[in-house]
């Protein structure tokens, strides 16, 4: 996936990359790959990078166990410059109606 964007002022790109390996027919495994950046007419900017990956347990036809580990680098150029890192890990359920 990749997206484009420009006006007042502003551009910016946005790719990710994902991908979904199912496995032992109840089990699956799925990667994404994230990165944004925009730009700004009076020079400020802002990139973002963030990959992650989830596992995932169909319990039942319309229940899932996801579990998901996942990282994130943002940042900023400009007068408010600086950075930002954080990790994340997710355990849920998922319930789908169909």
């Amino acid at each position: 996936m990749a997206s484009f964007y420009s006006g007042g002022g502003f551009s910016g790109q946005n790719y990710g990359l994902n991908n979904i390996f199912p496995f032992a027919e109840v089990w699956r495994l799925e990667g994404n790959l994230r990165y944004f950046s925009s730009k700004s007419d009076n020079g400020s900017g802002q990139t973002n990078f963030s990959p992650a990956i989830k596992l995932g347990y169909q319990w039942r036809s319309t229940m899932f166990v996801e579990s998901e580990i996942g990282f994130s680098d943002q940042k900023t150029t400009g007068i408010n410059s600086g950075s930002n890192k954080r990790e994340y890990l997710y355990l849920g359920l998922r319930w789908d109606f169909r």
